[in-house]
């Protein structure tokens, strides 16, 4: 069987290095044998839906002291704040060059 993917020839370790690509519990078992990855990831395959909804369950039993954190970190931002601000052209300019890198400072 053989597998064609766009992984810039990347493989094992590299592969799991480049955010982009890694797919964690998400590679099949062919996909695991073909890129060299047996061994490196669980043996458990989930679909990225299972995996984001596990996350979803995680951070929902977290709880934020907002008030605590911007007394501590007088600059902090929230995500939609820093959208609304200097973060929404940084993240724009980010998505349209493609290198998937934002400037926070």
């Amino acid at each position: 069987m053989t597998i064609t993917t766009n992984l810039n020839g990347k493989r094992g370790i590299e592969l799991l290095q480049d955010p982009s690509l890694n797919k964690s519990t998400a590679f099949t078992e062919a996909k695991k044998q073909a890129l060299g990855l047996v061994g490196l990831v669980p043996d458990v395959t989930e679909s990225e839906d299972i995996q984001l909804r596990r996350v979803m369950q995680q951070l929902g039993h977290k709880s934020t002291d907002l008030a605590l954190l911007r007394s501590q970190f007088p600059g902090l931002l929230t995500m939609d704040e820093w959208l609304a601000g200097a973060g929404k052209p940084a993240l724009l300019s980010a998505i349209q060059s493609g290198s998937g890198e934002v400037a926070l400072r």
